[in-house]
């Protein structure tokens, strides 16, 4: 999953910026949180959303095999994709994401708006598109770009998985953390991190805020807090989050060997149900003949055409930091 969101700042008109995360309300509550281009939420506009795996040393780094980590990725995708969801209505969303390997070999594109969608596991420097000197927090565990036009619609979106401080395995039953004497550091499981990403992918927010040190109204990057899907502000991260915002997959804390998120919450499932009902117009694009422009925008447009907007998001690897946070507050 990723780190604290860190929004655009104030007169920041990129045409390709970043993603986003989560939810909130009282005990019993229940809501989902979009990302904004300040005022129109994120969306697919397209049906089918193609994303390239681009491994970049990753099993040989991190100890996975390569079919491990594939099958993460897959299981997290398939968790938000066209297939019937267990809500009351029987919901069965229109968008569908599909991951493709690339050969080995592939060098990993830059994070931009380039009309490809990729999922890249940085093995080298835990930065924006591994270049120096734009280094993510060392305890996120994968951040998510997305890039949207100011109608909400997503033209391109770009996850990059933390393989330099971060340690992985694939908690699957019977799995557990390999044993040797005098190791500290802590594993986490790939498909639990990926499913939060995704979240980001489609369109959704944290359910959890983190406010700035001075203003419980804004964040350290001056990002208002986000209201829930049920019009209430959502609430702060770790103790001030009701149980039933700490299960959504768009929580933005996890502990290590955690596996909860990779199973959607009833607040996941009504936003995936909500944002790609079926009723809901939207362009159907088949995966193994795309039209042009089908899924991610073909070219940059100009200027002129419109802004894009995006946050980059993430989820905490470390529940421990949120509490050290609010400790330096008090």
């Amino acid at each position: 999953m990723s780190p604290r969101l860190r929004p655009i700042g104030p007169g920041l008109r990129a045409l390709a910026v970043g993603a986003a995360f989560f939810c909130a309300g009282a005990d019993d509550a229940r809501a989902f949180v979009r990302s904004t281009t300040g005022n129109m939420p994120f969306f697919w506009r397209e049906s089918c959303v193609p994303v390239t795996i681009y491994l970049n040393r990753f099993p040989q780094v991190s100890g996975m095999t390569a079919d491990a980590v594939v099958k993460s990725v897959t299981a997290a995708a398939q968790a938000w994709s066209d297939q019937p969801q267990s809500s009351p209505t029987g919901c069965t969303p229109y968008l569908e994401i599909v991951p493709t390997l690339a050969p080995a070999s592939t060098t990993p594109p830059t994070v931009a708006w380039d009309a490809r969608n990729s999922i890249i596991f940085r093995t080298e420097l835990w930065s924006k598109s591994g270049i120096p000197g734009h280094d993510y927090a060392f305890e996120a565990l994968a951040v998510t770009t997305v890039t949207a036009r100011s109608d909400g619609h997503i033209v391109d979106a770009d996850m990059e998985v933390n393989g330099v401080t971060q340690s992985w395995l694939n908690f699957d039953p019977g799995v557990s953390v390999p044993f040797q004497q005098g190791e500290t550091k802590s594993y986490y499981d790939l498909q639990n991190a990926l499913t939060h990403e995704f979240g980001h992918l489609i369109g959704l927010d944290h359910t959890c805020f983190t406010p700035s040190f001075d203003n419980p109204l804004v964040d350290s990057n001056g990002k208002l807090r986000p209201k829930g899907s049920d019009g209430l502000p959502i609430p702060d991260c770790g103790a001030g989050s009701p149980e039933v915002v700490r299960e959504t997959v768009m929580y933005n804390v996890t502990d290590a060997g955690e596996t909860s998120k990779r199973t959607l919450s009833p607040d996941d499932i009504d936003a995936v149900c909500t944002i790609y009902a079926p009723s809901v117009p939207h362009d159907v694009c088949a995966l193994d003949a795309a039209t042009p422009g089908c899924a991610v925008a073909p070219t940059r447009p100009a200027r002129r055409s419109g802004w894009a907007w995006g946050l980059p998001a993430g989820l905490l690897a470390v529940a421990a930091f949120v509490a050290r946070r609010r400790a330096r507050r008090a």
